[in-house]
């Protein structure tokens, strides 16, 4: 132990090491070193930390294209965890042209809320975005999912996670420079069984319960009466076709035929107008 003073620097020839494993430190709360310069590694033997006890800590790479790498190796659980304040108000910002995460088993983000904001001047193709790719150096093939959004929640108290409802994205034929074909296909589920229930096909046409619909608008089901329009709870027209192609139109709050396969148009059409 000791007190070393000079004007000039103390140059080292060779390692500084604690007289024991753990124990001493560089500098201390009320004697802190200004700078510390390094070319190399700084190595934890241990877990440890980084802490600032005044005013923002900052990590920059400085270098023209220099990145800054944050790695972790976890393999069976997190392996990054950025943390903020719990308080409703706290935010953790990123400010980057584009937000790249490349990952493989996926990223969770644990907040209430996800804000994006687009500071460029606002136009017809500015705003804020959520970007979905799917890219394994190989074209798309017909049917494959190009990206999905899933709504989840807890069905226990023991962390178990299950879907709701999602939003996905389907590759129609396979891809090439002159056919980026796609499909929307949104779901829903009843107890534990995930269906679809819409689809917007690339060129527009809309089924419901129909994979491959033939009109802008088609609804498959064996429910007799398929369409329902209704001016209040109580007025409405029902529009069906049965398991033999016939149709069935009734207004009236569904109770008076206008259309059967039975009977004719005109007769019903002057029923339902009272006469």
């Amino acid at each position: 132990s000791g007190t070393l003073h000079g004007g000039s620097p103390l140059t080292i020839g060779s390692d500084i090491l604690p007289a024991a494993d753990d124990t001493h430190d560089i500098g201390s709360a009320t004697a802190a070193w200004q700078d510390l310069f390094l070319e190399g590694d700084l190595t934890f033997t241990d877990a440890g930390k980084i802490v600032t006890t005044a005013g923002d800590l900052t990590i920059e790479a400085e270098a023209t294209n220099a990145k800054v790498l944050i790695k972790g190796d976890n393999e069976s659980g997190i392996a990054i965890h950025l943390d903020g304040n719990a308080a409703a108000a706290s935010e953790v910002q990123i400010d980057a042209g584009i937000l790249d995460i490349d990952v493989t088993a996926g990223t969770t983000l644990n907040t209430t809320g996800l804000t994006i904001t687009d500071t460029t001047t606002s136009s017809a193709t500015e705003g804020g975005s959520i970007r979905l790719v799917s890219d394994d150096s190989v074209l798309m093939g017909n049917g494959h999912r190009l990206g999905v959004i899933e709504f989840a929640g807890a069905e226990d108290g023991s962390n178990t996670i299950s879907v709701g409802a999602r939003i996905e994205a389907l590759a129609r034929d396979a891809w090439d420079g002159s056919n980026n074909d796609a499909s929307l296909l949104f779901y829903t589920t009843d107890g534990t069984t995930e269906s679809e229930q819409m689809r917007i096909l690339p060129g527009g046409n809309v089924g419901f319960g129909v994979a491959d619909p033939d009109k802008p608008v088609e609804i498959m089901s064996t429910t007799a009466d398929q369409l329902k329009v209704s001016y209040d709870a109580s007025n409405y027209v029902t529009l069906g076709c049965t398991s033999g192609g016939a149709g069935r139109l009734f207004a009236k709050a569904g109770t008076v035929p206008v259309y059967t396969a039975a009977l004719s148009y005109k007769r019903h059409l002057h029923a339902a107008q009272g006469n």
